[in-house]
């Protein structure tokens, strides 16, 4: 009855793509994900047109983009309405995302037994600024594919066993829609995120 479609027209930046459902021409939901093709896909738009939600259209659409993506993990921010909808969509909720509109300022307090109790409020980013070897920088001009592999060798991430595999692949993370910021330790790599927008 109804038609599966990976809709690739919508495709305007790097990682993103729209999966489409059709009953005839009739469209009848549609998902938008970012996805790295490495470790990660996001789901930034989900919608069932409402006389087709008893139809269980979602899982159609969980399931081709878990064939289309099988070795990343997949990820969702939803509200507490939004939630029951994906998980009769098929989505496991396993733990609680943090979901906010915007971030005030790095607020990533340590909380180690190390710290006596009026340090706890001490920010790691302030602390971090204090060592003047660290700079932050967004722009890939100094950081190297064996660095980029062996950051994420050192924090087990990803299913791939092959260094060689992951070397190649970690070569196209970013580009356009894709930005880097790299922490560095003088001249060695020791920290990255990637944000898509």
């Amino acid at each position: 009855m109804f038609e599966l479609e990976i809709n690739l027209r919508c495709k305007t930046i790097q990682g993103e793509q729209e999966f489409s459902v059709f009953d005839g021409e009739r469209l009848a939901a549609k998902a938008r994900t970012f996805s790295d093709g490495l470790f990660s896909t996001w789901f930034s738009g989900f919608n069932v047109t409402p006389e087709y939600e008893r139809f269980r259209i979602g899982q159609l659409l969980i399931k081709m983009i878990d064939d289309r993506f099988p070795h990343t993990a997949v990820f969702v921010n939803a509200s507490k309405t939004q939630t029951p909808a994906f998980i009769d969509s098929g989505f496991v909720v396993k733990r609680q995302l943090i979901c906010c509109q915007r971030l005030r300022r790095c607020s990533i307090v340590e909380t180690s037994k190390g710290f006596s109790d009026n340090q706890r409020g001490v920010e790691k980013s302030e602390m971090a600024m204090e060592n003047e070897n660290i700079r932050i920088e967004e722009t890939t001009a100094n950081v190297t594919q064996d660095a980029l592999t062996n950051v994420y060798v050192s924090v087990n991430f990803g299913k791939h066993e092959n260094y060689k595999d992951l070397h190649d692949m970690v070569a196209g993370m970013f580009g356009p829609g894709v930005f880097g910021f790299f922490a560095f330790d003088n001249e060695n790599l020791i920290g990255l995120a990637r944000v898509y927008s």
